[in-house]
């Protein structure tokens, strides 16, 4: 018999501050926005492409035995391994 694991896993991202872009990159990302709320919608979709986002965390699980790994950054903070619930971070 063959078995295979499982694995769950979510991809965390963050996009870029829109008003530190430069002007030709605003007017590039908001050339198809028709009204406020579309240029909202833009501004809140940056961390889903990858010229403006950018992966701050990675988590894996595996269902089968709830063990699992999370890998995350930070700025400027260095944070010592540990384990909490059988989840390695």
């Amino acid at each position: 018999m063959f078995y295979m694991n499982r694995v769950v896993f979510d991809i965390e991202t963050i996009g870029t501050n829109f008003d530190e872009l430069d002007t030709d990159a605003q007017k590039y990302i908001l050339k198809n926005a028709e009204d406020e709320s579309k240029i909202k919608e833009i501004k809140n979709k940056l961390g889903l492409w990858p010229l403006t986002g950018q992966i701050v965390a990675i988590c894996l699980l595996n269902p089968d035995t709830d063990k699992g790994k999370v890998f995350f950054q930070t700025q400027d903070v260095k944070i010592k391994p540990t384990i909490e619930n059988n989840i390695q971070y």
